[in-house]
């Protein structure tokens, strides 16, 4: 049957290795002492804190040229660092060389970056380096000196961006103002050219002002045709109702001259005055009508010659002004483009000016150096961060009590396991020897 573990039983060993367990405990403090008090070097640890004041991000007014304008902006905004970055940079290699070089420290640059910690504060704009070494005022002479060199550093890098925006952007005024010129060229070339817009515009509107007269002829001629027409149909039913003759009878005796000049020839006065005399003569009214009728039919004819030759002129006008119409619309397309290359590299040219004026200002104003700001320099350490030696103590207790106990357990067991063995094995029997 297993044996099992008895509370009792453990409590009893613990009492039984006491002497033990305070012997090793007492021993691992003594050795933790000794070394704390007497054997591992000071560590002091100086820190300097640095307050990063990140620039204000303006919003870019809405232009037509937006594109360009985004491009300029990211030209000559600012480094747009986050406080990790600088947290970063601030273990740069240069950096630490350049404080073992200054300092002239007893240390190489890869020794001093495990001296070195650099921290963001959480929920601040502050940065915290942190310098470990055996002296308490090399510790603070390289903390102030790094801090130092960085926020150089950071000027520099600032100072950089700014000197390289402006070279930039000068380069893009120039190519700017060079096809700027090109362009307003083609564009006055083009406008000094033959039949420019303008002309074509003048002499649309003239052909057009052409077609509505000769199409306000045509409906004027239209009403006189029909009108002519009308009275020709008119003239035609008069004249038909009119006899183009008219026959008349008159008696002898109703003209005195007539009746005795025959009576004389005949020398019948009485005889003859029962003779009717009958003659025809030409219809005055059928003939004023046929007359009128002549010429209304040819008032007719010219009115349809006139409209024949204003339908051909109208014709010929219109196709006319399609034809120009097209090269208006042609050459006022090309006008209006070359006219906007023009609008869009002068505004371009112009945001290039504001924007290089802006990168002047801010780099005259040496706005970056304020960038980073020492806010609380380093002092001295009074007191060592390493060795701690109470906790060293205590962990040398904590370890020693674990150490021991485990040490009594383990012995114990080594006993009981050793006494279960001798019981199992036991004496060998002895046989019996009969007489």
């Amino acid at each position: 049957m297993e044996d099992e573990i008895n509370l009792r039983d453990l409590i009893e060993t613990l009492l039984r290795g006491k002497w033990i367990i305070a012997l090793v405990t007492a021993a691992a403090v003594a050795a933790s002492g000794v070394l704390s008090w007497f054997v591992l070097t000071p560590v002091y640890q100086a820190r300097v804190r640095l307050m990063v004041v990140f620039p204000a991000r303006q919003q870019p007014a809405v232009a037509p040229h937006g594109g360009l304008n985004e491009i300029l902006r990211v030209l000559s905004a600012y480094p747009d660092l986050s406080l990790e970055s600088y947290r970063q940079e601030i273990e740069n290699p240069v950096l630490l060389q350049k404080v073992v070089d200054e300092l002239g420290l007893p240390m190489n640059r890869q020794q001093l970056e495990a001296a070195v910690e650099a921290r963001a504060l959480k929920d601040t704009n502050l940065i915290e380096i942190l310098v470990s070494d055996t002296s308490p005022e090399r510790a603070a002479q390289i903390a102030n000196k790094l801090a130092e060199l960085f926020t150089r550093h950071m000027t520099a890098v600032a100072t950089t961006r700014y000197q390289s925006s402006v070279r930039t952007i000068e380069a893009q005024m120039e190519d700017q103002d060079r096809k700027l010129r090109q362009a307003l060229q083609e564009l006055k070339d083009f406008l000094a050219g033959p039949r420019g817009v303008a002309e074509l515009q003048a002499e649309t509107e003239a052909k057009t002002k052409l077609l509505a007269d000769y199409r306000t002829q045509q409906v004027q001629l239209e009403v006189e045709a029909r009108a002519l027409a009308a009275q020709a149909a008119q003239l035609r039913a008069d004249l038909a109702a009119q006899p183009p003759v008219l026959a008349t009878r008159k008696s002898l005796a109703d003209d005195p001259l007539l009746h005795q000049i025959v009576g004389g020839r005949t020398g019948d006065a009485a005889g003859t005055a029962g003779l009717e005399l009958r003659s025809e003569e030409v219809n005055p009214v059928h003939t004023g009508l046929a007359q009128r009728l002549a010429d209304a039919e040819a008032s007719l004819a010219a009115n349809r010659a006139r409209r024949a030759a204003l339908e051909e002129a109208v014709r010929q006008t219109g196709a006319e002004l399609e034809r120009l119409r097209a090269e208006l619309a042609e050459k006022q397309a090309r006008q209006d483009l070359l006219q906007q290359r023009v609008d869009t590299l002068k505004a371009g040219y112009q945001a290039l000016a504001q924007k290089l004026e802006e990168a002047r200002i801010a780099q005259s104003s040496r706005l970056a150096e304020t960038n980073v700001v020492l806010v609380s320099p380093a002092m001295p350490p009074l007191e060592p961060v390493r060795p701690q030696k109470m906790l060293n103590l205590a962990l040398a207790g904590v370890l020693g009590v674990m150490g021991s106990t485990f040490l009594v357990f383990f012995l114990d067991f080594w006993r009981r396991s050793a006494r279960a063995g001798v019981r199992e094995c036991g004496p060998a029997s002895t046989p019996s020897v009969g007489g």
